[in-house]
């Protein structure tokens, strides 16, 4: 697939995710926070997505982290950083990327258990691959997770790394949207091995 039809693709799917439910009804931002009180101990409340909402956008969103896929976010990362020819659009790019960057590998802190570091991508290998599509070995990882926060927090790792996705995604929509419309991305710079899924 040629950069123009994969960033056509890519937009094509950003759209259908901005008509699922959990969009439209801003359902998808979870909220989780965490109370020590000295007489009461650990306190904890989550706000989650609806869970058949949820699956439903799953489905077309695991496209843009799976790098075979010709709509992936780093495909369309690549393909942008080397078309690009406006500075502008070149900076935002360059901003998105850096905040995507630290999302992907801290999630805004860092969780630890049982002495293994459970990044944003980790969790939500295990969530994706294992719960919603499953895979017995990413299944069995999960079920590790049985500590009585362990698997809350994991859970709000995964939900809060597919806000941060969803978040730059919508990004490089409208970074592409404008290239595309007013022609600021010289496909012909764009490396052969990145047209390709």
């Amino acid at each position: 697939m040629d950069p123009r039809n994969q960033l056509e693709c890519f937009l094509h799917l950003v759209e259908r995710l901005g008509q699922k439910r959990l969009i439209k009804t801003a359902g998808l931002q979870p909220d989780f926070s965490f109370r020590f009180h000295h007489q009461h101990g650990a306190m904890f409340s989550a706000r989650e997505p609806d869970p058949e909402d949820l699956e439903s956008y799953l489905l077309p969103f695991r496209q843009l982290l799976l790098q075979q896929e010709p709509a992936s976010l780093g495909r369309i990362n690549n393909i942008l950083a080397q078309g690009l020819t406006n500075l502008e659009l070149r900076s935002w790019l360059d901003d998105s990327r850096r905040q995507w960057k630290r999302a992907l590998h801290h999630g805004g802190m860092r969780l630890v258990i049982r002495e293994k570091e459970i990044t944003p991508e980790y969790a939500t290998d295990l969530w994706i691959n294992g719960y919603y599509f499953h895979t017995t070995q990413k299944l069995e990882e999960l079920q590790r997770f049985t500590g009585p926060f362990e698997a809350i927090l994991v859970r709000n790792r995964f939900l809060n790394h597919v806000y941060d996705a969803t978040m730059y995604a919508l990004n490089l929509r409208n970074i592409t949207m404008i290239a595309v419309r007013d022609g600021l991305c010289d496909f012909a710079r764009v490396k052969p091995n990145l047209q390709r899924p």
